[in-house]
């Protein structure tokens, strides 16, 4: 009996010979045997069904077992997870070292990390569809090659691989490979092409199988299995040291975020200042504002005009969250108005600044300078 000719238990994952009628293990029938096909239709409609490489029986038939081969080609896979290992230690490790030895910040470290998770997640990805595929893992990372043997995964010829180095047909071939990739590993083929960042990943440390067949070692009935615990802990690793990363870069340039975030507020909190003084600007246009109609803007005389809620006054976001309060001064220039505007959030603000002088200013107003402001939406006449 060929090594070749086993299949999976449906129901308990157990390797077994295709000729045989029942699993040993478990007791489960193989319906593809000839004495059993009168016996499948009495079959349970939803038979659990073990899906090889997922490590779970499921109640949904729509996951079948696959059928399996005898890897031949895939390379060594013990020398696959002693090289990236190996790779690891190097490259993070590495870089760590560099940061503890003040050669490099940690800021930089955490910046190769992401990088380096990247890089990782691409090509160990790589590496383990051409596994699947029955290919020589270590395919993935020599120049060229491993285009030969993505274009062979893909259309099943390397002679494809040529499209690649025509200019502008590279770029839909490329697209056009990816979208094969896909249907070959039961996923999505549209998705696959457009993301394929996302998707070889999926494909790689997921139980897909190319064209439905597990290339393993089948000398280890458990080989199956093995291999998937053992790329979900790579996966793992990678994705640790990509969090890592990205924490460590938030972490060790808080200050710039703090500078940004501060900076962003101050913009938005002169943004509702200009705000403040164009609503008051149509009030006094329009006749609406009351003590103009109780007494005229005399030269070098100034109107008081109050808003305590502009958030709820102009439906804009206030600062911070918090609400703001703030008035605008009128004053009669030789029968030209001019506009000053005071406003806080409690924490910081403006103190009597002019319209025109808003782009340029500086906030650092002591809120307490604000409390004698007469009461909401109220004006007065100095």
């Amino acid at each position: 009996m060929n090594e070749s000719d086993y299949i999976y238990c449906e129901r308990c994952g157990s390797p077994m010979k295709k000729d045989a009628r029942y699993c040993m293990k478990c007791g489960n029938l193989n319906y593809n045997h000839p004495d059993n096909q009168k016996m499948k239709n009495y079959a349970p409609n939803e038979q659990k069904t073990y899906q090889v490489g997922s490590g779970k029986i499921t109640p949904n038939t729509a996951f079948t077992a696959n059928s399996s081969e005898y890897a031949t080609n895939t390379g060594n896979k013990k020398l696959f997870l002693i090289i990236n290992i190996l790779w690891f230690l190097l490259t993070y490790g590495g870089s760590l070292l560099l940061g503890f030895l003040h050669i490099i910040n940690f800021g930089v470290v955490a910046l190769i990390f992401i990088t380096l998770s990247l890089f990782n997640i691409y090509f160990i990805s790589l590496e383990i569809i051409n596994m699947k595929a029955n290919k020589p893992w270590w395919g993935a990372i020599i120049p060229i090659y491993n285009n030969l043997l993505l274009a062979e995964i893909a259309f099943g010829k390397m002679i494809y691989v040529i499209f690649y180095f025509i200019p502008i047909v590279n770029f839909i071939f490329i697209l056009i490979t990816f979208y094969q990739l896909g249907k070959k590993f039961n996923k999505n083929p549209i998705l696959t092409m457009l993301f394929n960042i996302l998707m070889l990943p999926i494909i790689a440390f997921g139980a897909s199988t190319y064209m439905g067949v597990n290339y393993i070692d089948l000398k280890d009935k458990n080989a199956v299995e093995k291999e998937f615990k053992i790329r979900k802990r790579l996966l793992y690793c990678i994705l640790l040291f990509f969090v890592l990363g990205f924490g460590g870069l938030i972490y060790f340039n808080m200050e710039h975020v703090d500078t940004l975030v501060g900076s962003a507020n101050d913009k938005l909190f002169v943004e509702n200042a200009k705000s403040v003084v164009k609503k008051v600007k149509r009030k006094v246009n329009d006749g609406s504002f009351n003590c103009l109609e109780e007494t005229s803007l005399k030269p070098n005389s100034t109107h008081y005009f109050v808003f305590t809620n502009i958030e709820d006054e102009l439906s804009i976001p206030s600062f911070d969250n918090k609400i703001a309060t703030a008035y605008v001064k009128i004053f009669n220039n030789n029968g030209v108005l001019e506009y000053s505007i005071s406003m806080t959030n409690g924490e910081k603000g403006i103190y009597e600044v002019k319209e025109e002088e808003l782009n340029n200013v500086t906030l650092n107003l002591d809120y307490k300078e604000l409390n004698t402001v007469p009461r909401e939406n109220e004006c007065f006449l100095e």
